[in-house]
Order: C-alpha cells, then sequence, then structure tokens
C-alpha cells in the first residue's frame, strides 16, 4: 500500500502498544459484561416465583414474618393462577434493554405488551394508557393499542378479548373520539384471532394487521377502508450484534412455546427442527410457558424435557440470541404471505442465523437468509454445518442481518404506518456519506472507481484526491463528472496523506465521510453495512478491527485480528475508517510522513469519541509481495495474528 493508503499502523512498535492497550481494555470489558450479566441473572433469580416463595416461607422464622405470611401467601397464589389463565401477575424484572430517545416526537397513547412497547419506543413518544385516566389524550396525535393479552404491565388484561365486558377501553376510545385523536388498533394476532377481535375492531378508526390477507375481510366486516397491513420487524437499537462473542455457544436453541396442541402442523415441524438440531449437535430449550403452570398437554414431549432451561424475560431473551451458534423457529401460521413470528426478525438482525420450517411469509420475504429444512435429516445436515462451519455461519448471518436491518425495521414500519393513516410527522433524516480517496498512484484509478461505482443501497459521492504527477487530469474530470455530487481534488505531491485529508474534508456536505485506500478491495455492500452500524451504535468513528486480508508472498486470504467485531475499540483500520462529519469536525489530520491515521483516531479518543469495530466483511487489505507498504512490517510478523481461510485469492469468501 502506498503513500495515500494511510495504514493504521506507522510500525510494528505502534501496533504492539495499541494491541497491548486494546487487551487490557477488552478484558475490562469482558469483566464489565461478566458483571452485568451476573447481576442480572442475580435480579431474574430474586424475582422468580420460587426465591419468593421460599423467603415467604424463611420469613416464618420471625415474628413479624408470621404477621406478614398470610397476606404474602395469598399474593403468590394469585399470581400462580393468573399465570395458569395466560394473564397479568408474572413478578417485574429490571430491563437490560438500552433507553434511547424517540427517533420521531409524534406522541402516542399506547396499549402494548412489553415487547412492542420496547420496540416502539426508539421511534415514536409513547405514553402508556391507564384505564379511567384519560388526561394523556388531550394533545396526543394518536391512540395505538395492540391485541395485547396483558397490555402495560397487565392494566388492560382481557380488555380486547372480553371487549364486551370492559369498561374502561371504550371509555378511553370515546374521549379519543371526542377530543379528535385518530385511534388505530393492530391486530398481531390474525389471521387466528380475527373473529375474536373483530368486536374491538369495529370501534377503531384504523386497523393494521400482521396478516395481509385478512384486509379484504376488515373492510368487508367494518364497512371501510382504513385498513392495512403491519408486519413484525426488528429494532436496531436493541436487536444487533453488540457485544456478540467472536466463537458464540456451539450449540442451537429454540425459545417459544411448544403448542403443539393447538396448532399440530407447527408440533410436526417443530418436533422435526428440534429431532435434528439435537442430532447435530448441543440443544437448548428457552420454554416461553415454562414458569406459567400451564396445562400439560402444553408441554414439550418427554425426550425435550431434559433440554429445556427454563424461561426468559423479554430483555435476557434479546441477549440470548447473540449467545448461540444457530436459532430453531417453527411457524403456527404457514399460508400467510405476511404474518411471522417476531423473534424471526430480533434473531437475525443479531447476526444469528435461523433454521425453520417453511411459510408463505418467509417465502416470500427472507428466502435467502433463513434454512428451510424439509426433514429430520436435513434439518441435522443444516444445523450441523451452521454449527461447526463458522466461516459459513458468520456469512449466512451477515446477509440475514443486512437484509432485515436494511428492511425490516420498525423505523420503516412506522413511516409506512404514519403515512396509511395519514398522520403527517416530519420525516427522519437518511444519512449520506462522501467517500475519500487520496492516492498517489494513476494506474488505480480505474480501481478506485470501481470500488466506489459497485457500492449499493447507500447515498454516496466520491472525492477523488490526485496527489502525485503522472494523473491524466482531463480524463479524471470526466469521470467525476459522471458521478452526480462527486468532486476531484488535485493537489501538490509533496503534502502529506492528513493535509490531503483535511482539504478533501473541509468540502464534504455528507452526515459522514469514509476513507478508501487506493488498491484494496470494497465489495458491494461494504459502505451499506458500515452505515448500518453507525445506526445502532451511536459511534462517531466506525470502522474494521478484524477484517480480511490477501498476502501475496504466502498466496493466501487471512482474517487477521480476530475477536473484535461489533465492538468498542481503540483503533481501526485505516482504509476502513468511516466518520461523523459534526461529530469529528473539530479533529484536524496530522501532517505525517506516516501514521496519520492512528494519530487521528487517538485524538478522537482523547476527545471522548467512541470507535466502533464492525464486521470483518466487504474489505480485503492487499499485501503485495513486492513490499510497497507504509505499514512496513514483514509478512510473516503480519500473519501471526491471522488466520488463514483459503489458498489464493477468496474475493467470494470476503464479499458477500
Amino acid at each position: 500500500m502506498g503513500v495515500a493508503d494511510g495504514d493504521l499502523m506507522a510500525s510494528s512498535d505502534d501496533e504492539l502498544t495499541s494491541a497491548l492497550a486494546e487487551s487490557a481494555e477488552h478484558h475490562h470489558r469482558e469483566i464489565e459484561q461478566l458483571k452485568a450479566q451476573y447481576e442480572a441473572m442475580l435480579v431474574h433469580v430474586r424475582s422468580s416465583f420460587s426465591y419468593r416463595l421460599g423467603d415467604t416461607i424463611l420469613d416464618l422464622a420471625s415474628r413479624s414474618g408470621r404477621r406478614r405470611f398470610p397476606k404474602r401467601f395469598l399474593a403468590l397464589v394469585k399470581e400462580v393462577r393468573s399465570r395458569r389463565r395466560g394473564g397479568p401477575g408474572a413478578a417485574s424484572t429490571v430491563s437490560l434493554l438500552p433507553e434511547v430517545p424517540p427517533r420521531r416526537s409524534t406522541s402516542v397513547v399506547s396499549i402494548l405488551d412489553e415487547f412492542s412497547h420496547a420496540c416502539l419506543a426508539p421511534e415514536l413518544k409513547l405514553t402508556p394508557a391507564s384505564p379511567g385516566v384519560l388526561g394523556t389524550v388531550g394533545g396526543a396525535d394518536l391512540l395505538f393499542a395492540e391485541t395485547a393479552w396483558n397490555g402495560n404491565g397487565g392494566q388492560w388484561a382481557y380488555a380486547f378479548s372480553n371487549f364486551g365486558k370492559s369498561e374502561a377501553l371504550p371509555e378511553l376510545l370515546a374521549t379519543a373520539k371526542r377530543l379528535e385523536v385518530a385511534s388505530v388498533l393492530w391486530n398481531k394476532e390474525d389471521p387466528a384471532s380475527f373473529d375474536l377481535f373483530l368486536p374491538v375492531a369495529r370501534e377503531f378508526d384504523h386497523v393494521v394487521t400482521t396478516d395481509v390477507e385478512c384486509v379484504p375481510r376488515y373492510r368487508s366486516q367494518l364497512g371501510h377502508d382504513r385498513v392495512h397491513t403491519m408486519m413484525f420487524a426488528a429494532q436496531p437499537a436493541i436487536h444487533n450484534p453488540i457485544g456478540r462473542p467472536s466463537e458464540p455457544a456451539a450449540d442451537s436453541c429454540f425459545a417459544g412455546a411448544w403448542r403443539g396442541h393447538k396448532y399440530p402442523e407447527r408440533g410436526r415441524d417443530l418436533a422435526m427442527i428440534l429431532d435434528g438440531a439435537l442430532r447435530a449437535g448441543p440443544l437448548v430449550i428457552f420454554d416461553r410457558e415454562a414458569a406459567t403452570g400451564s396445562d400439560p398437554s402444553a408441554s414439550f414431549p418427554p425426550r425435550f424435557q431434559s433440554l429445556i432451561a427454563g424461561s426468559l424475560p423479554y430483555d435476557q431473551m434479546v441477549a440470548e440470541y447473540r449467545r448461540h451458534a444457530v436459532f430453531l423457529n417453527a411457524n403456527a401460521i404457514v399460508r400467510s404471505p405476511s404474518m411471522l413470528s417476531r423473534r424471526v426478525f430480533e434473531i437475525l438482525a443479531s447476526r444469528t442465523p435461523v433454521v425453520s420450517s417453511n411459510s408463505a411469509a418467509i417465502e416470500t420475504h427472507l428466502a435467502d437468509v433463513v434454512f428451510t429444512p424439509a426433514t429430520v435429516d436435513e434439518a441435522a445436515e443444516t444445523v450441523g454445518e451452521l454449527l461447526h462451519d463458522r466461516d459459513l455461519r458468520d456469512r449466512v448471518g451477515q446477509r440475514g442481518y443486512r437484509l432485515v436491518h436494511r428492511e425490516h425495521t420498525y423505523e420503516r414500519r412506522v413511516a409506512a404506518l404514519l403515512e396509511d393513516i395519514g398522520l403527517e410527522t416530519p420525516t427522519t433524516s437518511t444519512p449520506s456519506v462522501d467517500v475519500i480517496c487520496v492516492s498517489d498512484r494513476p494506474h488505480q484509478v480505474e480501481h478506485v472507481f470501481a470500488n466506489f461505482e459497485r457500492q449499493v443501497n447507500v447515498d454516496a459521492s466520491l472525492v477523488f484526491v490526485a496527489n502525485a504527477d503522472g494523473f491524466d487530469i482531463d480524463g479524471l474530470r470526466n469521470r467525476i463528472e459522471a458521478v452526480p455530487g462527486s468532486r476531484l481534488l488535485v493537489l501538490p505531491a509533496d503534502l502529506t496523506l492528513g493535509e490531503c485529508m483535511n482539504e478533501a474534508i473541509s468540502g464534504c456536505t455528507g452526515t459522514h465521510w469514509a476513507k478508501f485506500d487506493d488498491d484494496d478491495l470494497y465489495g458491494a455492500h461494504y459502505l451499506e453495512d458500515q452505515m448500518l452500524a453507525v445506526g445502532y451504535s451511536g459511534a462517531a468513528v466506525v470502522g474494521k478491527r478484524t477484517f480480511h486480508a490477501y498476502v501475496e508472498s504466502a498466496d493466501s486470504t487471512v482474517v487477521r485480528n480476530e475477536g473484535h467485531e461489533f465492538a468498542s475499540t481503540s483503533y481501526v483500520m485505516g482504509g476502513t475508517i468511516v466518520a461523523d462529519r459534526n461529530a469529528v469536525g473539530p479533529i484536524s489530520w496530522r501532517a505525517l510522513p506516516s501514521g496519520s491515521d492512528s494519530v487521528f483516531l487517538r485524538s478522537c479518543r482523547d476527545a471522548g469519541l467512541s470507535i466502533f469495530s464492525t464486521d470483518r466483511f466487504n474489505y480485503l487489505m492487499e499485501r503485495r509481495a513486492s513490499g510497497d507498504h507504509t505499514w512496513t512490517v514483514a509478512d510473516h510478523d503480519f500473519l501471526r495474528n491471522c488466520r488463514k481461510i483459503a489458498s489464493g485469492r477468496a474475493d467470494q469468501l470476503v464479499c458477500i
């Protein structure tokens, strides 16, 4: 790599110093993560029914405890009865989900279960409704309710399924109508519970459904066309790969209920998937109904009972999505082209592969990223390959993660919903990126343009800096003029990389700028994936600490610096820097002969700005046998921290 490449480390000493600092930071981060996990487990244990029952019994040893016993014991009995009915009463736990300010200022009075509230809170300004408390409706833009069995922590239990017996919900709807606040009902139980929730649907101004095929049925029954579709989705603020181990547990996992008695076809499919997974390797089951004391007929078959690890609250289950190599799924609704369980989107968004029974919704929306075996043998083979081939697992996971974060997020669902119901709200800004390439090698011009022009699904412009003699300036101008919004800078050859970067950045107008090296390979989804990480990481700088390289002297494609994907870091490779233009605006690049990338990143850290290392894909560093690199480390030293993935140059394993 030449002067324009801006490799991160100027010398082996610099790399060693940063590596030691990064190692200390990594261990500190691991300790903090373990501490948080154990604290969460402690909260979960102390809030469990068995712990509280034991504590109540032990409290009998004291006189005050004996006085409290009847009341405490009666409360536990009521909780068990409520759980068996599927109603409120489960002990609350402290949520481990991040609190994110809403993207929109749209004010919404809401009735939601804990899952939907967590997913919609980063999008809308939610105010949970309480029975009899009507003042919150005034001034709201919208009343949004889902067909929740246990809405707002149990305050609206059965208010939707037994609408005729509810007083609070009709009162709330009447208040919204009087104040001219539009009301929307989201039936997330369609098509199975269409008839059950039809009476309450009649009372809302708008109805949205998870099943597109129910739309004409609603319009016929309700006598109006204010009916739309809203599928489940993922929330990148909480469903993302941050903290995903580089080597997750070598097992498959299923999280959900059995329900084979209610949905026999699903029961057969789930048994097929689980039997195949168990044949392939270790299997863990989190039974959502394990703690409810449900009907034994709803329990998993005996051969799976020893694999059940209990149940987890939603926030801990979200973290669990990242800890297993493969997740399993079975569909209760197989013929709807839009009804698909939320966990499929959430797991894929965490970059974990999904093996599932097939359905029309998967075929329609996720056919290229979800495995759908049809037999036990196929399930065993599929799960086995994913368990034992890390690179295959990560490539598949990357494609699913990208698709969901691009097309199936609650940001997109909410935007479509507000448009459907005619509620005009300020639109959110779309990120844009200026790609800066400083080059002192005229023969790399076509390579640079090819890298830029293959980028997809991103709003980008090119800033090409010619930093040497010998360039065909007229030809460059013609090429630049063909790329809307792009610029050509011709700067003296004696200017350093840092000086050239400062000049290029000064004219940037995008929300972000990205640094390209002139001889490395950037896959079609490189910028798209980097900008996805910008969205959920909140980092001022993103880049790649773990990356692929082709080492010509060894004729090998390798992965270098493993173990630093989707994590905060102290440095990333210079050719992968993507920076928030406003956040790093005050920080200039130093006029140094080499190592200006590492100095820039150090200045970012000193300013309190965060740096985030993304995935390892869609970027390939080229280590030429000629040794023409500013990073002067010898190839045999470079390879010490590498894992070979293929002989020769394997672009197809890098660009996905």
